[in-house]
């Protein structure tokens, strides 16, 4: 048995609101770090953490610590240059996992073969 055309409409309507609220969510988490970690206070922090990676890379003692390269927090530049990237990924993992949940919703509600020939015989 075949799933109906209303089933697949819902779980298409369902598949894009799905996907409209990650992508929401994603621009939404996009906006809270730009506005956290891109303020100059916090790119003040960054870079005094900066120096001080320098400084403790070239003390002898201790575990070696390779010195930080990048002059802004590692969130932004994030965020910022490959969020593009990172909506892709997270357009990708979330429309895997959207069709797995289907995969077994479906499964789940289609009549087992074994009961469906068990009726039939009776």
């Amino acid at each position: 048995m075949s799933p109906s055309p209303l089933g697949w409409v819902l779980t298409g309507a369902a598949y894009v609101v799905y996907l409209a609220l990650v992508i929401v969510g994603l621009y939404q988490a996009r906006a809270m770090i730009l506005a956290e970690y891109g303020t100059p206070e916090a790119i003040e922090q960054w870079r005094e953490w900066q120096l001080e990676t320098e400084r403790q890379s070239k003390r002898p003692e201790g575990s070696e610590r390779r010195a930080v390269g990048i002059d802004e927090p590692p969130q932004v530049v994030l965020m910022r240059d490959r969020f593009g990237l990172i909506a892709l990924g997270t357009v990708l993992t979330a429309s895997f996992m959207f069709a797995f949940l289907v995969f077994i919703v479906r499964g789940m509600l289609q009549p087992s073969a074994i009961n469906t020939t068990a009726t039939d015989e009776t």
